[in-house]
């Protein structure tokens, strides 16, 4: 039986170097399982996102991954959206568009998967107040707040597990109202963990902060001046993942990482200690890639690339890091270091 559902369209502006999330809603009359083909391409006003200018003011989008929406609950929909111009085409500030290429044409090669560990900050609404210090005590504890954001944090983790999201985790930071949640590949028997879909996921777990976070009267931010504000990316292929040669995959990805003549992500020169000269190391989180100890005791797993910027667009650093595998030939570095 047909009802009629609120479905908000979520899309991502043209703002450079860093990308905002816009949406809108409208009701539609659907069935009882709706897929993403049965909703409608919407236009909107690209002059207002930086997306069009005077003359050509529409953009169009065109739905490409449906959720459930965990805020307004059962027969409501939450879409996440690519924008293309007026006459059907990417537009120049779709991101997702040729990554979703690079990985139709890879995934069997690659099977890439990427992680996400998102650290952001909480403030009263409209506050000008800054940044607090450092604090150890403040890392992982209990109840250690100047005010209440357990209450948001929680419901976030919630909204984003009833939305289908591949959420990891979430723990506080050393800093009163700094948190961070993870969004990646969980080990849970039916995930889908390409990196297009953890890319996804992101924008959607952000975009599920800021509405709780606004019923709460707070504001979210991803700017601060903090050495851990970055976004720690977790990369991995079936090669770093497979027991027969994965440390061996993972000491040629970092060597790629080291030696690439690809243009690196705007996002990795937000802290240029750390974007600039390139280190890795195991356990070492002030290294530029880090390799964890569970993944050398065994053998295989994946490596954490520490620079890209908190608010740093995933889309743009999975696009850029499976592009680098394939760019550089990963199987010629896999024989040299074997």
């Amino acid at each position: 039986m047909n009802q009629l559902s609120i479905i908000e369209y979520i899309w991502l502006d043209g703002y450079e170097p860093s990308p905002g999330l816009r949406s809108k809603a409208r009701i539609l009359s659907l069935g009882d399982s709706p897929t993403v083909d049965d909703l409608p391409r919407w236009s909107f006003d690209g002059t207002l996102t930086a997306q069009a200018d005077s003359h050509d003011h529409d953009c169009v989008l065109s739905p490409v991954r449906l959720y459930a929406d965990p805020l307004r609950g059962q027969g409501h929909y939450l879409v996440l959206c690519e924008v293309l111009d007026a006459g059907g085409c990417t537009h120049i500030s779709n991101k997702r568009a040729p990554f979703r290429a690079l990985m139709d044409d890879t995934y069997n090669d690659l099977d890439p998967w990427v992680g996400f560990e998102q650290p952001y900050h909480f403030t009263r609404k409209g506050s000008t107040e800054p940044t607090p210090a450092d604090d150890k005590s403040a890392y992982c504890s209990v109840a250690s707040r100047s005010f209440d954001t357990c209450s948001v944090v929680e419901a976030h983790a919630r909204a984003c597990l009833e939305a289908g999201l591949l959420f990891y985790g979430m723990n506080s930071e050393s800093t009163h109202n700094n948190w961070r949640f993870q969004m990646g590949p969980r080990g849970v028997a039916g995930d889908v963990c390409d990196a297009l879909k953890t890319s996804d996921d992101l924008w959607m777990a952000r975009f599920l902060l800021a509405r709780l976070a606004e019923q709460a009267g707070l504001d979210v931010h991803y700017h601060f001046e903090q050495g851990y504000a970055h976004l720690h990316t977790s990369f991995s292929t079936r090669y770093t993942r497979d027991p027969r040669c994965g440390l061996n995959a993972i000491q040629a990805v970092s060597y790629l990482l080291d030696n690439s003549s690809q243009r690196q992500p705007h996002s990795y020169h937000c802290q240029p200690d750390i974007g600039w000269h390139f280190s890795a190391g195991i356990t070492q989180r002030t290294a530029a890639v880090r390799i964890p100890p569970s993944v050398v005791q065994q053998g295989c797993g994946y490596l954490v690339d520490h620079r890209p910027c908190a608010d740093a667009d995933p889309y743009e650093l999975a696009n850029y890091l499976v592009g680098l595998m394939l760019a550089d030939d990963l199987d010629g570095h896999l024989d040299r270091t074997a």
